[in-house]
């Protein structure tokens, strides 16, 4: 025969006691768990967009960095095909210059042996007609139609051989005196009581 245990008088009082303090201390222990796991997304929410941003960024790099690269090529291309801008032109007509003074007095010294023979005009004539020489081999060396169209890309070796110019690389004919040249020439050698030159045959 089964006995039944009848509760004494405040047994099922202390009970309920305990199972509400046992829910209680349930409750804070989920919302400690929950507070926990907040803490532990608000640390990991910006290592997660740091990552999905830098895989981002590396898609796009990877389309747009052959792109970038392309364009600069094509930059480079475009600036190094454009005539040279007018500071470097201007370095050129100097370069010029002075290397037509120069083979002027050579031509000079070498046809009369004096290099003021002819004075300040015929200098002038001959440093015009050099000048001209020196336009046209740049022109043919470099496949442009003038002088002014040095190309950038060009400009660092037209400065670099522009002074290496002698006389023998220029034909004879198209540095040789001609009408204007010996105008100024037989004018100086008149006023000087002098033999005319005469124009080469």
């Amino acid at each position: 025969m089964t006995k039944t245990m009848i509760p004494q008088p405040g047994e099922n009082a202390r009970n309920g006691q305990n199972v509400f303090e046992a829910l209680i201390n349930l409750n804070h222990q989920n919302e400690n768990l929950n507070s926990q796991l907040r803490g532990l997304l608000v640390a990991i929410h910006p290592e997660i967009e740091r990552q999905a941003g830098e895989a981002v960024d590396k898609q796009v790099n990877e389309k747009i960095n052959p792109k970038i690269d392309e364009i600069k090529e094509l930059a480079t291309a475009a600036v190094e095909n454009s005539r040279a801008d007018t500071s470097h032109q201007h370095d050129v007509t100097n370069a010029r210059r002075a290397k037509a003074a120069h083979l002027a007095k050579q031509w000079i010294r070498l046809h009369h042996g004096d290099v003021n023979y002819g004075g300040r005009d015929y200098f002038l004539q001959k440093h015009t007609q050099f000048m001209r020489a020196i336009s046209r081999m740049i022109t043919n060396k470099y496949n442009i139609n003038v002088v002014n169209d040095v190309r950038q890309a060009d400009y660092k070796k037209v400065m670099a051989w522009i002074p290496t110019l002698t006389i023998k690389d220029f034909a004879p004919w198209r540095v040789s005196d001609r009408l204007k040249t010996l105008e100024a020439l037989n004018k100086w050698e008149r006023r000087h009581n002098m033999p005319l030159t005469e124009p080469d045959d």
